[in-house]
């Protein structure tokens, strides 16, 4: 293989990656990028409620469910705001139920933390009231965890 040393080491560099025919990099393309397609996100079923607070409905008694992949994206959905961006959203659950939804944000220098902090809990609640129903045992001022995890001075959805 003939480089010619007067040219641009990149240029180089490159032309000599050219010329090397390894057929391996194209299966290891490909094999990762197969491998990458079958990632899934992972996720858990909520169990929902009817107006009366029971998780079964009709003569047969079925319930419905909500995954947790539909649940970040419309909490995130209703909670960015030219004040405030989520960093994490974490619905948790146990044995079916959404048990508790913690709120990691990112907070504009000035804004008042606490009015933000409140609002969003005042979000959660109602996205998980209208996603999933009326859970007779959640509390959304002992279930839904709001925190500040920076504050910045410009605009907190580039950081």
């Amino acid at each position: 293989m003939a480089v010619d040393e007067s040219s641009d080491p990149l240029a180089r560099a490159t032309e000599a990656l050219r010329s090397e025919d390894d057929g391996a990099w194209t299966e290891l393309s490909r094999t990762i990028l197969e491998r990458v397609r079958t990632l899934v996100v992972p996720a858990e079923s909520v169990v929902s409620f009817n107006d009366e607070g029971e998780t079964e409905r009709g003569a047969r008694g079925s319930t419905i469910r909500v995954s947790t992949r539909v649940l970040v994206p419309a909490l995130r959905h209703d909670l960015e705001t030219p004040s405030r961006a989520t960093d994490a959203i974490e619905v948790v659950v146990t044995d079916d139920r959404c048990v508790a939804v913690k709120i990691d944000l990112v907070g504009v220098y000035g804004a008042d933390l606490q009015a933000e902090g409140d609002e969003v809990r005042r979000a959660v609640s109602e996205v998980l009231r209208s996603a999933l129903g009326p859970d007779p045992d959640f509390d959304a001022d002992r279930d839904i965890r709001v925190s500040f995890v920076d504050v910045v001075t410009q605009d907190p959805h580039r950081q």
